[in-house]
């Protein structure tokens, strides 16, 4: 009974850094707490349980999100989700067996976090607690991930109660990396040259209606009009709905205009012949610039069905912008890991996320997204241009 309770409080900790660490973006460094919390699983499953308070507070919205999706429909189903989205992520760590040795303990623990992260789990590996890297290990990317996989994979190895050198390594591991993000932040913040503007817009619900589509065509048109001097400007993801001949007439204005800036809009097209759609980002003309590569898991992207939009979660995140180039991220990919090898590698610019919070409107979750595509910037050490429409 009292290992139990033991268990239930380390686990409502780990929900409450999971409640509070994305809310801000200074608040992923509360991140690095989660490998200690391990230190308490004293049987086989244990770091699982402990790990499940951290994913559900994390999932807790996922019923009203999918609900405003489906229209108040599949009710069972959006209750469902964020269950067995939670016991999907959790159930890596049960691999971690408290009695086996040091080093066992330590693989078991790195390749826990390793599952979590990468595909076909890394699809709905929603606010990966290795996003601490972007506090740890600022501006290496990649490299920096992988520091802080090792970091909580030696750190959810210790024992308790600990010997002494145990806890002179946990202190190691918990001072040098913050050394290195003190002297990462007196670099200073990372510019860019490009005159890139990123337009928030407060459009509302997507619609394919005449009424909807005049008010996106005017809010674009207003607002590249007042950044004459910018060379891209950005709107945010699917404000567009359906992409067809129409928006491009009712966009023509623009498209004529003289010495206008390049414009890249957020829109969904449908596939001819399909019941599916791609949601990308596209110039005035429509051609597309990138398409969306993990649409929201069943919210838009529902393989096997034939509907929702198509996924593309192996293409590339980077885009070439004259002499720039761009890493993209949009909506759901602001808050995955593996799906920016491109931005993680250090071959991007800047990073342009665009999203669209309709669905999320007053929720945690679409304050976390932000904090996770703030979090992707400072990895890759370049700056962030975000666009969102509420």
């Amino acid at each position: 009974m009292r290992q139990a309770l033991r268990i239930a409080t380390l686990s409502a900790f780990a929900g409450l850094i999971g409640f509070t660490a994305w809310q801000h973006p200074e608040g992923v460094l509360l991140l690095i707490v989660l490998p200690i919390l391990l230190i308490g699983a004293k049987r086989r499953g244990d770091a699982a349980l402990i790990m499940l308070g951290y994913f559900a507070i994390n999932s807790a919205e996922i019923p009203g999100i999918l609900l405003n999706f489906f229209d108040g429909r599949f009710v069972a189903m959006a209750y469902a989700a964020p269950i067995a989205l939670a016991l999907l992520q959790a159930a890596p760590f049960a691999l971690i067996d408290p009695s086996a040795g040091y080093r066992v303990r330590a693989l078991q623990a790195g390749l826990a976090f390793l599952i979590l992260t990468l595909p076909p789990l890394g699809f709905v590996g929603w606010l990966n607690p290795l996003f601490a890297s972007a506090s740890l290990f600022p501006g290496l990317g990649a490299l920096g991930i992988a520091a802080t996989l090792a970091y909580f994979a030696l750190v959810s190895a210790l024992r308790h109660p600990a010997r002494p050198q145990e806890i002179v390594a946990l202190a190691a591991s918990i001072t040098l990396p913050l050394t290195a993000n003190a002297v990462a932040t007196f670099r200073g913040p990372e510019t860019l040259t490009l005159p890139i503007e990123a337009v928030s817009t407060a459009l509302g619900r997507p619609s394919e209606d005449s009424a909807y589509r005049e008010r996106a065509w005017r809010a674009v048109e207003e607002a590249v009009r007042l950044r004459p001097d910018a060379a891209l400007v950005v709107f945010p993801e699917s404000i567009i709905h359906g992409f067809a001949d129409v928006d491009r007439v009712g966009l023509m204005p623009l498209r004529m205009a003289a010495d206008r800036p390049e414009v890249w809009i957020g829109a969904t097209k449908r596939r001819e012949g399909e019941g599916r759609i791609e949601n990308a980002i596209v110039q005035l003309d429509g051609s597309m610039v990138i398409r969306n590569r993990l649409p929201v898991p069943i919210g838009n992207w529902r393989p096997f069905t034939g509907s929702g939009a198509v996924a593309a979660p192996f293409a590339s995140d980077l885009v070439r912008f004259g002499e720039h180039t761009l890493a993209v991220s949009i909506c759901y990919e602001d808050g995955v890991l593996w799906g920016h090898p491109g931005l993680l590698t250090g071959q991007a610019d800047a990073l342009v996320s665009v999203s669209n919070h309709w669905a999320l409107a007053g929720t945690r979750t679409a304050r976390a997204q932000e904090v996770a595509a703030v979090a992707l910037a400072r990895m890759a050490g370049v700056p962030l241009k975000r666009s969102v429409n509420e």
